[in-house]
């Protein structure tokens, strides 16, 4: 059965939106740059469902991230209103990017348990706190984006996976460690207490 893709980008749509409407088979829906607001409900995005994009739009309220359909590969909830913590326990098996950036989340952030195919996580301009623990990290992740958060304390940067490419934790103040970087490791630490070793 062929699925068409949901895209409204740029139009001046105003309300709320309610996502059981959706087809049972769409796999692609990107919304951006709306007056849609109001708070999402993402237990009720149909399983079929693989990439889903919310982007500029005044969104506001908590982001269920435990019951997202089994088959999503991209998740983008950014430069929104959206608040409260953030659960990364369960996310889908098959997720390879996660881009919650430029929004009001907060909380600590647990990311051992992250899906084994995860290659990017864009976690920019938001609230999150406490410190990082980056000793579980997915083989597969290759871009880490958390600056300007409120990560504090002393953060091991030691299990890092070499496949990791691009790691910017910069506007950390109060995070503090070593990172050595080995092969083509690009670090970005500005306005941290974080050493990096060439």
């Amino acid at each position: 059965m062929v699925s068409f893709p949901l895209t409204w980008c740029d139009m001046e749509l105003r309300g709320s939106i309610d996502f059981r409407w959706l087809p049972e088979t769409i796999e692609k829906v990107f919304i951006s740059i709306t007056y849609l607001g109001e708070e999402i409900d993402l237990t009720a995005l149909p399983q079929s469902l693989k990439k889903f994009e919310l982007c500029v739009n005044p969104f506001v309220g908590s982001a269920d991230l435990m019951h997202l359909p089994g088959n999503m590969e991209l998740l983008v909830l950014a430069v929104s209103k959206l608040d409260g913590t953030v659960n990364l326990e369960h996310l889908p098996c098959k997720l390879k990017t996660l881009s919650l950036y430029q929004n009001y989340f907060s909380g600590t952030l647990n990311l051992t348990k992250l899906p084994d195919g995860i290659q990017g996580m864009q976690l920019w301009a938001n609230d999150f706190s406490g410190t990082m623990d980056l000793s579980n990290l997915p083989a597969s992740l290759n871009e880490l984006v958390v600056e300007g958060n409120d990560f504090s304390g002393w953060t091991d940067f030691s299990q890092i996976p070499e496949t990791l490419k691009i790691l910017d934790i910069s506007d950390n103040e109060d995070m503090e460690g070593e990172v050595v970087v080995q092969g083509d490791l690009v670090v970005i630490a500005g306005r941290t207490k974080v050493k990096v070793i060439e």
